[in-house]
Parts: C-alpha cells; structure tokens; sequence
C-alpha cells in the first residue's frame, strides 16, 4: 500500500485553427500535440486526449473522419493502453498500470475519465486507518470519501456509479473495503 495523492496539470495546447478543415492539418502536428498531451496527463482516458487535440484545431465536434484520423495518429505515437468499463485509458512510454500508485484531483475529468488504478489508489486513501484490521466504512461513505479524495464537491448519480463499481474492482483485488 503505496498509494499517494498527485495534482492534476492539464496540457495546455496551442489554438491553432484548422482553416480548411482537420483532414488538412497535418498528422505530424497531429502527434506532436497528443504526445505532449500524453507526457503530461497519462493516464488519459482516449476520447478526451482526442478531443482536446481536436479542438486545438478549432474544430468543435468530432465527427467519423476526425475519430479515425485520430485514432490512424495516435497508433503511430508511443504509448499503451488499458480497458475498463467501455473506456480506453493511453499511458505514457514508461508507465506501467500495474503499478501506478497516484491519485490526482480530477482536473476537470469526468469521473468516467479517471484511469481505474487511479481510483484504486483514490480508494486506497479514502480508507480509514485502521482498514487493515477489519474496520471498515459502510459503501456509501466509502463512495463520498473517494468522490471527495478526487475534488468532487457532490456526489451524482454517476459518479456514484462509477465509483461504486471502483469499489466492487478494488474488492476483487484484495483491498480492505
């Protein structure tokens, strides 16, 4: 049990407006700014590393071209993913999920754009100290002491599904909850 609370930077990318439409912006920009997206923010979760490049083009919706020039770029940009919950998450060179222990606020994220190991680790500390002797919390408090852990002032219906389901996850892996 290592896990520890990090802040969350966003990237900020550049506004430069695609005059003549995305397919004419060229995939080498394209990259440039998912892999400074990716170094900063990994674990993201891919439709919004998608959509904040997409929109520092100007471009305001993602339309089936654009998901598939984005999706064709980000294969050539080093990374690897993980899947949870219908939800792609892009790492960074280097990262390994398996071991990722950090927690951060979520930045602006929808909940279902939180990396599940990170809300293992948000779990990990919304846990009372004395966890590992039997003590526990009952779900619900649990669930709002993690939603706040992560900067979430209320606790919706969504979040607390997500966040529910964090919980059956990390019941699963062995944590005390």
């Amino acid at each position: 049990m290592g896990a520890h609370l990090e802040p969350y930077e966003n990237c900020e990318l550049p506004l430069t407006p695609a005059l003549d439409g995305y397919e004419t912006v060229p995939e080498g920009q394209i990259a440039e700014r998912m892999a400074a997206v990716i170094q900063l923010e990994a674990p993201i979760e891919r439709d919004r590393l998608c959509n904040l490049v997409r929109a520092s083009f100007g471009i305001a919706r993602s339309g089936r071209l654009v998901q598939e020039k984005n999706l064709f770029v980000l294969g050539t940009v080093p990374h690897t993913t993980t899947s949870w919950n219908d939800r792609t998450f892009i790492w960074k060179e280097g990262q390994d999920p398996a071991c990722y222990d950090a927690c951060r606020e979520n930045g602006g994220r929808d909940v279902d754009q939180i990396a599940p190991e990170e809300l293992l680790a948000a779990i990990e500390l919304s846990l009372p100290a004395g966890a590992a002797q039997g003590q526990k919390l009952d779900r619900s408090e649990l669930v709002s002491r993690v939603a706040a852990t992560l900067g979430y002032s209320r606790v919706r219906s969504r979040l607390r599904v997500v966040l529910g389901e964090a919980v059956d996850l990390a019941a699963s892996r062995g944590l005390p909850v």
